[in-house]
This record gives C-alpha cells, sequence and structure tokens, in this order.
C-alpha cells in the first residue's frame, strides 16, 4: 500500500521488464535523487564543492540516470519524434544477466523499437567498442520479439557525433530538444 501511495504522489515509478525481472521500481523524483546523491551525508557543503563534482564519476553517472528517468517522463514526446504516437505500445525496459536495455517499446505494428539514452555534454561519439555492446544488446531483444521487426533509436542530450556508427546502424535520433 505504501509503495503504491508513494507512486501515486510521482517520488517512485514501477515499470515492466522484459527478462529475468517482471518489474522493478524506480526513485523517480530529481529533487529525492538529487539529495540521496550529493546533500544527504553533508559531504558536500563547501561553496565550490558543485564546480569540483562536475567532473567526477559519481556526478557523471547521477546524471546519466537523472537523464534515463527524463526520456521516461518524455515517453509521449519521444514517441511523436519516432512517428509512433498513434500506434498502441508497451514501453519497458529489458533487464537480465545477458543485457539491460533502457527502453524497449514494443508496438502494435509488429515492430520493437530499443532506444538507448547517453547523457553528454557535446555529441555522443559511439566507438566501436560501444557499438558492439549495443549490437549485444539488440541481438538478445531480438531473441526476445523473434517475430517483430527491431528498430535501433539513440537518445541523446546534444545528439550524435557523425561517424560510421551513428550513420549507418542508428535508425533514428532524438535529443533534448525534442522534449521541449
Amino acid at each position: 500500500m505504501k509503495l503504491i501511495a508513494l507512486e501515486q504522489c510521482g517520488f517512485i515509478r514501477k515499470y515492466k521488464t522484459i527478462g529475468e525481472v517482471p518489474y522493478l521500481y524506480q526513485l523517480s523524483d530529481c529533487f529525492t535523487l538529487f539529495y540521496f546523491q550529493f546533500l544527504k551525508n553533508g559531504q558536500y557543503s563547501d561553496q565550490g564543492a558543485w564546480m569540483h563534482l562536475l567532473t567526477t564519476n559519481t556526478c557523471t553517472t547521477w546524471r546519466g540516470l537523472a537523464f534515463e528517468r527524463l526520456c521516461f517522463a518524455h515517453l509521449q514526446q519521444i514517441k511523436h519524434k519516432l512517428g509512433i504516437s498513434g500506434i498502441l505500445t508497451n514501453t519497458c525496459s529489458y533487464y537480465s544477466n545477458q543485457a539491460q536495455v533502457d527502453m524497449v517499446i514494443d508496438r502494435a505494428d509488429r515492430a520493437v523499437t530499443v532506444c538507448e539514452m547517453k547523457f553528454s555534454e557535446r555529441p555522443y561519439v559511439i566507438t566501436k567498442s560501444e557499438w558492439d555492446k549495443i549490437e549485444e544488446r539488440l541481438n538478445v531483444v531480438q531473441q526476445h520479439f523473434k517475430r517483430k521487426t527491431l528498430f535501433f533509436a539513440m537518445v541523446t542530450t546534444n545528439g550524435l557525433a557523425k561517424n560510421k556508427y551513428s550513420i549507418n546502424y542508428v535508425q533514428q535520433e532524438i535529443t533534448l530538444n525534442d522534449f521541449f
């Protein structure tokens, strides 16, 4: 009952997954996330602390997770940009020992769109090793949806740097500007 109340108030989000875990709960209130990561223990009370924190792995990880939450909060804008806003969909994450996929949009038109989300202050560069990881995730999702066509989209803060991976393999690109 308490989880339902937290969900109704917008503090947490229950979302379906495909894979070994049927659903997960995620803290979705951005201020609460920020508080627990940076303010709770009072360790970052120095005036210049935030400027120092911007370059740490802790902050980089937090910004990436916060961006993923922002993407789920703007699912309608993502679907609009993908051109599927009029199609019945079931949106979830894929979570298993084999792979973790940020967003899977299972569509009633016998297709699945896999969205990979990346926070970056500059256009995001897909390297060969990054593409290999993405391709592995796509293969795992394709095995789950054997009879559906698979599409791949990148959702980034500042777009993609143009290289052979972004040009040849990314079918659709969505940026933070598409949310607003």
